[in-house]
């Protein structure tokens, strides 16, 4: 993870300047769309690498299979019936996506193939073919396995970190006290950085703590044995 340390910075100073460039202006600030987008950004990044050409197209794929993955769908009340999934929009959307994002993962091995990175500058995608390429696994690892990988990590990675940061602000805003304390914490320990680094990031320990709040009230999963 320390090797992705500088795309993570360089995301965070970006959302950090739009955000102030919005309040400067008194533009309003779509916070939820900009986490988003930020961490969106920052695991594509980390899984396929900020000089891929197919960057923006598969950002916006696997953006739009997330929000079909949780909006309703009516295939899925009657999973055992043909007929429903052979009229369900949502199922025909869902399978063109994924359609478009095996497309598109394809098109950036085929780039991969014919070059080649720095170790120390390789993203997921690169370690995974390196793997491919050198063998010595128990299974094959095809290119079908590499694009579900690609996926998954993509879709799970960007939803859980943005709703959970969501519901954080969620909880701030509605608790002027705390969210004063961790303004106060966040300018004393960060005051005079020009740009946020991760190291000063253990520091924030109250902060720490606003975001373990956050996941005790709004877990990203349902967890049955849970106990408030």
């Amino acid at each position: 993870m320390l090797s992705f340390r500088s795309i993570r910075e360089e995301e965070v100073g970006r959302l950090i300047s739009s955000v102030s460039g919005d309040c400067a202006s008194g533009r309003p600030v779509n916070l939820s769309e900009k986490i988003s987008c930020t961490l969106s950004d920052t695991i594509v990044r980390m899984a396929i690498g900020s000089r891929c050409s197919y960057r923006d197209e598969f950002l916006h794929e696997i953006n739009e299979a997330v929000r079909l993955t949780g909006g309703f769908n009516l295939a899925d009340l009657y999973p055992s019936s043909r007929l429903m999934r052979r009229f369900s929009a949502a199922a025909r959307d869902m399978a063109r996506c994924r359609s478009n994002i095996n497309r598109i993962i394809g098109c950036i091995i085929k780039e991969r193939e014919v070059t080649s990175m720095p170790e120390r500058e390789e993203d997921l995608l690169a370690v995974l073919l390196r793997l491919q390429k050198d063998g010595g696994l128990q299974f094959p690892l095809t290119n079908e396995i590499l694009s579900t990988v690609i996926f998954d990590v993509l879709g799970a990675g960007s939803e859980t970190s943005s709703t959970t940061l969501e519901w954080a602000m969620s909880e701030l805003m509605k608790n002027p006290r705390i969210l004063r304390k961790a303004q106060y914490e966040a300018r004393e320990v960060l005051e005079g950085q020009a740009n946020l680094s991760e190291q000063s990031l253990p520091k924030l320990s109250y902060v720490h703590l606003v975001i373990k709040e956050a996941l005790r009230l709004h877990p990203t999963f349902p967890d049955p044995s849970r106990v408030s």
